[in-house]
């Protein structure tokens, strides 16, 4: 399967995939220094050549390596993203909307 995040190719620093059963979204961040979210509808399988679309895109403090993850028992998807060296973070809940909104940031210098 193929993941479109855009016209130019990045690197991927991180995948997660959200906690519900089956996942229903797989969030990536790369060196272009934006977040993806995807939503996987898992009653389509995807054909070969056959790609997922970024129903969201958020830019990222920086084009730093950044880890991902879903945070689990959360009523609304919640994802943060972190920096590697620990520089900074930023967290997004999914809305009942549709919307992706932030909700947390730490943006300052590693001790």
């Amino acid at each position: 399967m193929e993941l479109r995040r855009s016209s130019s190719p990045a690197r991927v620093h991180a995948i997660a995939m959200s906690h519900d059963s089956p996942p229903s979204l797989l969030a990536l961040s790369s060196d272009s220094g934006t977040l993806h979210v995807f939503e996987i509808d898992s009653k389509q399988s995807p054909r070969l050549g056959m790609g997922l679309r970024s129903k969201w895109r958020v830019v990222l403090p920086s084009t730093e390596p950044s880890l991902v993850a879903f945070h689990a028992g959360t009523s609304r998807p919640l994802v943060t993203v972190v920096s590697r060296r620990g520089e900074w973070h930023v967290a997004y809940v999914v809305e009942d909307d549709g919307e992706m909104r932030r909700v947390d940031d730490f943006v300052g210098s590693a001790a």
